[in-house]
């Protein structure tokens, strides 16, 4: 009479941790992948889908062009239910001592019902398995079986969607960017005029570099509106009135902190007019024998700049969930067109 609970605890516990296992693993996958545990086919063979962070990982962009891409919190659970069945036998089974000492009978096949709630996620299954000793001899039989993760991931996939739908429709790292190349920079000419009898030249080379290290320095600093993040200093008013980025008056998730990030190996694409002998250059008026002293060299450069951010989200569990963006110029203003 006392052996019966005695072992049928012991069951419990070694289904409980492989759901749990499962589940946990699960979820890695779904946040280093934009919500997926698998990728796509189409997203990993088409490279304008997706941000390659090395051979084995992408991130799918969840926007890019006029496309969104958002995987629905749906999916994503049918993906977690799909996983757990599949591993969590196998995890079982892989228990050697688990092996020697029990005969497992199936009654039923395993159906796992994943509820991202609102704080957590639960992983509930539904699995008949019958335990007998190698003798033979019925020692427990247990159906229902739950595990859980405190990982944030409803409010951190709905943060993650706010920031695309508010992109789409704001442009607002295009903006950034906009104001990025109007800001003068002696490497990243866009108008100007100057008196000189000498020709300005730029390497276009030498240009898209720079604003690349632009880019990666000052996207970093960019925060969202009702989000856990440290306020720039009162002296950076740029930054505050730029920077911190609403996404909806009466969005507010505390417990949720986001990064932003283009690194300079990411892909860049870049073009620049007008362009002559593959150098930018100013053109001169004025310098005739009468009015030598009066040179004037004038400029007027338009670029095409199209890029990838990777989006970061963490909540207070250190859990993180990531996607990825494209963000588009044409002509030094933003244009996510068709044309893109």
């Amino acid at each position: 009479d006392e052996l019966i609970p005695t072992e049928k605890g012991k069951v419990e516990t070694y289904i409980t941790s492989c759901i749990q296992q499962a589940g946990d693993e699960a979820l890695f996958l779904i946040g280093t992948q934009g919500g997926y545990i698998e990728v796509p086919k189409d997203i990993q063979n088409d490279a304008s889908q997706h941000l390659r962070l090395s051979p084995m990982n992408v991130i799918p962009y969840w926007a890019y062009g006029q496309n969104v891409r958002i995987p629905p919190l749906s999916a994503i659970k049918q993906e977690l239910d799909t996983y757990i069945e599949q591993h969590t036998k196998s995890c079982l089974l892989d228990l050697q001592p688990f092996q020697d000492t029990y005969n497992i009978i199936e009654k039923s096949p395993i159906k796992a019902d994943t509820n991202i709630a609102d704080g957590k996620v639960i992983f509930n299954v539904n699995w008949n398995v019958e335990l007998q000793t190698k003798g033979g001899e019925k020692v427990a039989e247990v159906i229902e079986h739950t595990a859980e993760s405190p990982a944030k991931l409803k409010r951190l996939h709905e943060t993650a969607s706010r920031i695309i739908d508010s992109e789409m429709s704001s442009l607002k790292v295009e903006d950034l960017t906009q104001d990025l190349i109007a800001l003068e920079h002696p490497n990243v000419p866009v108008t100007g005029i100057e008196l000189s009898c000498r020709k300005k030249t730029w390497n276009p080379k030498t240009v898209e570099s720079e604003l690349k290290k632009m880019i990666h320095i000052n996207l970093k600093e960019l925060r969202i509106q009702g989000t856990n993040y440290v306020n720039f200093p009162e002296d950076l008013t740029y930054y505050q009135s730029h920077y911190i980025w609403n996404i909806g008056e009466e969005f507010n998730q505390p417990k949720i902190s986001t990064t932003f990030n283009y690194d300079e190996n990411y892909p860049f694409i870049f073009a620049v007019t007008p362009i002559a002998g593959g150098k930018m250059q100013s053109s001169q008026f004025g310098g005739s024998d009468v009015l030598a002293l009066l040179c004037i060299q004038q400029w007027k450069f338009t670029y095409d700049v199209s890029y990838p951010v990777q989006v970061r989200l963490i909540d207070d569990t250190n859990y993180n969930f990531q996607m990825a963006f494209t963000v588009h110029l044409v002509r030094n203003i933003p244009n996510r067109g068709p044309e893109i």
